[in-house]
């Protein structure tokens, strides 16, 4: 009965070192965690912010382009997320568009370099 007690006052110093060594494996995980964050996700997510600020900011006559590719102007405001746009110059083709579907703004070039 005396060698079991003597068996666990030896086993309890190994039971507070290894609690450290955990927390130290553990280390590189949570750097590789915030490498992630700060070069992949946070760049992502000031992407996404500054797409939705440039569509909250659309109104009739701005130049977009679609992410299928196409270049239109915005005609209307149909509600909240839908817009009217057209797509050609000359054959006044309209189409209803989600917002999900605007890529962006067209870059006026205006020739200078």
């Amino acid at each position: 009965m005396f060698s079991a007690i003597a068996f666990a006052q030896e086993a309890a110093p190994q039971a507070a070192a290894g609690g450290l060594n955990s927390i130290a494996g553990m280390a590189p995980i949570l750097l590789l965690v915030a490498v992630f964050y700060f070069l992949m996700i946070r760049p992502q997510q000031k992407k996404q912010r500054q797409l939705n600020e440039t569509i909250n900011s659309l109104k009739p006559g701005d130049r977009i382009i679609t992410t299928s590719g196409f270049k239109a102007t915005v005609d209307s405001l149909i509600d909240a997320n839908t817009f009217l746009i057209n797509l050609g110059s000359g054959s006044n083709m309209k189409v209803e568009i989600h917002r999900s579907g605007i890529a962006g703004k067209e870059q006026v070039n205006t020739g200078k370099s």
